[in-house]
């Protein structure tokens, strides 16, 4: 594989070309990932956690060498010069900050949090299984205690959630998060007018379609269908089937999507698998001259959450999506067959605040999001224990959606995050729906109609639209200054109309 020729600069070409070591084993540790939440026999789990923390120490060991440090530190030099275009600058800054982390974090701590966040998901699987949160408690508190280290070695300014947020978005802080959720603070406004507004006999109604059972080949065939519509590359991409859906990507010609499905609310596995396509077409997009090197990502995890929720909540739940796609639903599941596409709409856009963050509505989705990043900056900063997380889970959701667990499994035990000690990524979610009221502001604008668009099954335009406006540019550029390329900053107004327009008007 040659370097791209968009990488001129000879000292980012030797960063390049020394950097395919890490790639091949980023591929490996990512198969390894992926096998362990679809098909990995449970008694293997140790293996997997060894091999993939022995994969985690080999990447920082070639990340921190001297003569890898050299190249980045003499690109560096001439980056401050001015010698370098967008895709070096964006290489050596990409590079500096993934350095950090390697640098700060010795190699027995890497080996020591792999080892136990492998373990224990797999713990909290069965501990979600059995509705049994005393089965993960002894595992969470091992992945906290060792994220608390984390923190402390990445080191911080402020606040040491501050250290994990920037794992998932680049400079973010607590401050701009809790900045965000103070703009987003109509939320819970919002949400009570559109509960009044709505009708009582028209819920009736969707409680129907909500608790309908479905054989699980029906919607197997339902979900393949709605892939092929988005015209979904069965030759680089794959569906498959988990606890919680995900998306992976091994390589740039294999991304891999999961969904679930329960047997009852078909929109649930709907719903999951158009949210990973999403997902998956953002990393089948960026652009080939960045495969194989440090920009072949998402500029962060809220970006890639924008597209997810884009295909989701702007694309699959728009009438127009409903009236294109109701002889499928109606063909695959014969019990719909008496409900027409606006009462599919009114299915697919029902306000119920629940219990299940995944399976929540646009407009109380991210009441869940807030839940979580305080609970989470509490248990960073100690002033929560984990022995104390389960009730303080229980009386939030109260306080912010009227709704009480009545056991752990859809309650604390409900996201698989903290057993993988992804702390800090939740405000992603949130960051990522305003986005995507953004782009869907600067789509029509410049395509008009989403809905003509749906209905002339013109999702290619779509498709290249994104492409060139964000996918193509992978992680080029920070996300701050690619939202401010896009749309002059995150702004929550955008995200707060669009519901408003959606919901009450």
């Amino acid at each position: 594989m040659r370097v791209s020729s968009v990488f001129k600069n000879e000292s980012v070409r030797k960063i390049l070309k020394y950097y395919r070591k890490i790639c091949a084993l980023q591929i490996s540790s990512a198969l390894l990932s992926w096998d362990s939440e679809t098909f990995m026999p449970e008694r293997a789990v140790n293996d997997h956690g060894f091999a993939i923390a022995m994969l985690e120490a080999w990447q920082k060991k070639f990340l921190t060498s001297k003569r890898f440090k050299a190249l980045l530190k003499k690109a560096e030099i001439e980056n401050s010069k001015g010698l370098l275009n967008d895709f070096e600058s964006g290489v050596v800054r990409v590079l500096n900050h993934d350095l950090k982390v390697y640098d700060k974090l010795p190699e027995s701590f890497i080996k020591t949090f792999e080892k136990t966040r492998i373990v224990s998901r797999q713990k909290w699987k069965i501990a979600r299984s059995n509705n049994n949160f005393k089965i993960f408690k002894p595992w969470l508190e091992k992945i906290l205690g060792l994220t608390i280290k984390k923190a402390e070695l990445l080191g911080f300014e402020q606040h040491p959630y501050d250290a994990l947020l920037d794992l998932y978005e680049e400079g973010l802080t607590t401050r701009q998060v809790e900045s965000l959720f103070k703009d987003l603070k109509p939320l819970k406004q919002l949400l009570g007018k559109v509960l009044q507004r709505q009708d009582q006999e028209l819920i009736k109604k969707v409680l129907v379609l909500e608790n309908a059972r479905y054989e699980k080949r029906d919607l197997q065939g339902l979900n393949l269908a709605v892939l092929k519509l988005f015209k979904f590359d069965f030759s680089r991409q794959r569906l498959d089937e988990s606890a919680h859906p995900f998306t992976i990507g091994i390589s740039p010609s294999d991304v891999r999507i999961t969904t679930r499905y329960e047997g009852f609310d078909f929109k649930r596995s709907l719903f999951s698998t158009v949210h990973e396509f999403g997902h998956a077409l953002y990393d089948l997009q960026i652009d080939k001259a960045l495969w194989f090197t440090p920009l072949h990502e998402g500029a962060s995890y809220g970006f890639h959450e924008s597209q997810s929720r884009f295909w989701e909540n702007m694309i699959c739940k728009n009438v127009a999506f409903l009236k294109l796609f109701k002889k499928e639903i109606h063909k695959r599941l014969r019990f719909t067959k008496s409900f027409d596409e606006q009462e599919l709409y009114n299915y697919f856009t029902l306000v119920k605040p629940g219990l299940i963050r995944v399976d929540a509505d646009e407009v109380s989705y991210n009441l869940h999001i807030l839940l979580r990043f305080n609970l989470e900056k509490a248990l960073i900063e100690q002033s929560l224990s984990v022995s104390e997380l389960p009730q303080a889970w229980d009386q939030a959701m109260e306080e912010f959606l009227g709704v009480k667990p009545s056991n752990h499994s859809e309650g604390v035990l409900q996201d698989t995050h903290w057993s993988m000690g992804a702390f800090g990524y939740f405000p992603s979610y949130t960051i990522g729906n305003v986005l995507s009221a953004q782009v869907l502001k600067k789509l029509r604008s410049e395509l008009g109609s989403v809905e003509g668009l749906i209905l002339n099954k013109k999702f290619s335009s779509i498709k290249e639209w994104l492409r060139l406006n964000i996918h193509k540019h992978g992680r080029v550029y920070e996300p701050r200054i690619l939202a401010e390329k896009l749309f002059n900053g995150l702004k929550a107004e955008t995200f707060l109309n669009y519901l408003k327009n959606k919901y009450l008007s």
